[in-house]
Formats: C-alpha cells, structure tokens, sequence
C-alpha cells in the first residue's frame, strides 16, 4: 500500500505571513549582497528571517542556489525549522530575463497543507530579494505545479503571498485523506478515504485523530474508538507520533477486536508522511496491556496484515 495517500490541494494567495517584524524588501540593502532568508516559526504559524550575506552577485542562477542552501543549512530548533524539508529534492533552477524556474522531484508532493505553503512562501520570498530577480515559478519534475482544480499556480512574487499580522488560521483548504475503520466483522481494518478540510492551526495528526472519532459515514464500516474518548495531546518528533488519550479509550469497543481498534490509530496516522510510529499514552501514563491482550507500552509500527486486502 503507498504509504502515503494524502492528496494536497495547492492555491496561492491566501498565506498568512509575517515576517518577523521585517518590512518588505530594501532592494538597495539587497543589491548590496545582504539578504533575508526565510524559515518557519515552530508553531507553524509565521515565517521568521534572519541576515545571509550573498557570495554570489553576479550569477542569478548560482544566488538562488546559494539561498536554497542557506535555507536548508539552518538546524531545526525548539523555535525554527527549515522551511525546505529535507527530503525534498531541488533538480534544476533555471533564469531568463528575471525568471526564476525551480523544479522538484516528487517528493513535493508529501508536504502537509501547511508546510508547503510556508515552503513556498519562504522560497519566494527569500530569492525574489536577489538584484534583478523578478518572479520565481515552481515545477515538479518539469511539469507546472498544479492547484486543486488542476490549473499552474503560475508565476509568483513577493506580492503573492499576504504580507500583515492575521494569522494563517484564516487560510482553509480541503484535501483527502485516508484512515482506517474497522470493517463490518470487527477483526479487519479497511480503508476509507474522506475529504475533509485542513486548518493550518489544527495539526493534521488531529485531524486525523477527530476522523476516527467521527466514526465511518459509509455502510460496511465500524467505528473503532470508544465513546467519550478524548485526545489529550498529540505531537510527532522524529518520526514518532505520540498521543495522550482519555481513560475513555481503555474501554471495551463491542464488536470490535482490540487489535483493530490499536491499528486503525496507528496505520491511519502512519499514513501521514511524517509518522513512522506511536507511542500511545493513558492520561500521561503508559500502559502495558491494551484489553490485556495488545502490548501498549512501547512504541508500535503499522501493520498490514490486519488490512482487509
């Protein structure tokens, strides 16, 4: 099964964006070689900047790889992140005339909602300072970069992405995303994919997570999460998502067995590119035994197998 199967839904124009207290460009200041390069407030609410002095005056082309590279050499800290994953390849930057062309692989494709409109806004924003860049255009694997209806997001500037203090909750946008429920004998997983709406605030593990409480809207399929339960906290780091439940969620599921229950968490969040594994929790405390029969207290990878096929 892909791992992930997260269609993102890109438009430009709507990203909230402050820029720690930075007015917009100085070009003379730019000119000159100092430049503002862009990363992402930890909260994932704001872009932050801080000075780079440019080596590369002369060669369009090789400033804007400098800068991509600035921005990447950052290390992620408590307060800031990159705002270029790791995992995101850049393959080729182009120029004419004060166009910029970058172009990515696929891996594009797998940032969450919010980290590739932060990513997008940061780039822009970093290499349109550069003296007689204009505008910068994205690419994934040569091919234009595509919002939800299937339409280029074209051409951006600094202009393009909203420059005051609202807050990037304002932004919406509705994306698909797959969980899993149980199936109608209660001892399988099975698929269900459902289009639901991204709040950049929200983290998308609780969006996840606010799914499954929902329960399924189609027939064929059982909810796997006891009634009343809540989350408490949910965070992933390093490839580990760990979620703090009620004490709601120890309870028996009827009709349901308690593996399913375990993996319908756990394969759902690790549908999400960043998840690996969880570590659930009870109230802050571990627990060793699910309904005395799932280790519970250790951290706990998908599992496929127990996927209706």
């Amino acid at each position: 099964m892909k791992k992930v199967i997260i269609f993102l839904s890109l438009f430009m124009c709507l990203v909230c964006i402050s820029g720690c207290g930075k007015e917009k460009k100085d070009t003379k200041q730019a000119s000159e070689g100092s430049i503002q390069v862009y990363f992402i407030a930890s909260e994932k609410t704001q872009l932050v900047s801080q000075t780079y002095e440019l080596k590369n005056k002369t060669d369009k082309v090789k400033a804007v790889k400098e800068l991509l590279d600035a921005m990447r050499s950052l290390v992620n800290t408590e307060q800031y992140k990159k705002a270029i994953p790791d995992q995101l390849t850049i393959k080729k930057v182009e120029e004419k005339k004060g166009h910029v062309v970058i172009d990515f692989d696929a891996a594009y494709g797998d940032m969450d909602i919010v980290t590739e409109l932060f990513c997008r806004a940061a780039i822009v924003k970093t290499v349109v300072q550069i003296d007689g860049v204009y505008d910068v255009e994205f690419t994934v694997n040569e091919q234009p970069l595509m919002n939800k209806d299937e339409q280029a997001i074209g051409v951006m500037d600094e202009g393009s992405f909203l420059e005051d203090q609202e807050n990037i909750s304002n932004y919406n946008e509705y994306s698909y995303i797959t969980i899993y429920f149980s199936d109608s004998t209660g001892k399988k997983l099975k698929e269900y994919n459902e289009q639901i709406e991204f709040e950049p605030n929200v983290p998308v593990e609780q969006i996840v997570m606010n799914q499954l409480l929902n329960g399924p809207q189609e027939k064929g399929y059982k909810d796997t999460i006891p009634k009343g339960t809540k989350v408490n906290s949910v965070v992933t780091k390093e490839g580990i998502c760990y979620i703090d439940l009620s004490s709601e969620f120890l309870a028996q599921q009827e009709g349901v067995s308690p593996e399913v229950v375990i993996y319908s968490v756990v394969n759902s969040l690790a549908e999400l590119p960043t998840v690996n594994k969880v570590q659930f929790t009870v109230n802050g405390e571990k627990v060793k035994k699910y309904q005395e029969t799932v280790t519970f207290s250790g951290v706990i990878e998908r599992n496929l197998e127990i996927v209706e096929q």
